[in-house]
């Protein structure tokens, strides 16, 4: 007897297609996905490789598209105040190595805020004071140019619908 299922052995009602037609298989809860991004994952720190549990108070917030997947740039702050100090050392300026960190976490480098960064909050780096400040700096930023465009979208349609209404 050749190897195989015995004949009549496939149950069709387990079969994955009826009448061609994929069937529709409900969710289990067990492969749902966890409420909270943070839930039951664990991230680890580029530099260093220790684990977090979560993303929030371990590691800094980013806009940069190179870390859209996370939000977050994947270096922990303990690693961020080290390489400051680091960079310091071989650049010889605080200033200079804040640029150069801006730089390679793709952050938005702008004077003004590298000066306010300068009065450094109570437990927090100056590095990490930098990436806070051009966060919301660029947040506020490319809010207002979505709404310059907005406002120039809404003129040039009613402007296009004059023309329409003339004719």
């Amino acid at each position: 007897m050749p190897p195989g299922r015995p004949k009549g052995s496939i149950n069709t009602s387990k079969n994955k297609y009826i009448n061609g037609v994929e069937k529709h298989k409900p969710k289990s809860k067990i492969n749902a996905p966890p409420k909270d991004i943070n839930e039951s994952k664990i991230y680890y720190c580029t530099s260093c490789g220790k684990d977090f549990p979560k993303l929030y108070g371990n590691f800094r917030a980013s806009q940069s598209p190179f870390f859209k997947g996370w939000g977050y740039i994947p270096v922990c702050l303990k690693c961020l105040d080290y390489f400051e100090e680091q960079y310091t050392e071989r650049l010889g300026s605080n200033d200079e190595a804040i640029k150069r960190l801006a730089l390679h976490f793709d952050l938005y480098l702008n004077d003004s805020i590298l000066n306010a960064s300068k009065k450094v909050n109570v437990g927090q780096s100056r590095i990490a004071q930098y990436i806070s400040s051009a966060n919301c700096y660029f947040s506020r930023k490319m809010k207002e140019e979505k709404e310059e465009n907005n406002e120039k979208n809404e003129y040039a349609h009613k402007k296009e619908e004059n023309k329409r209404q003339k004719a």
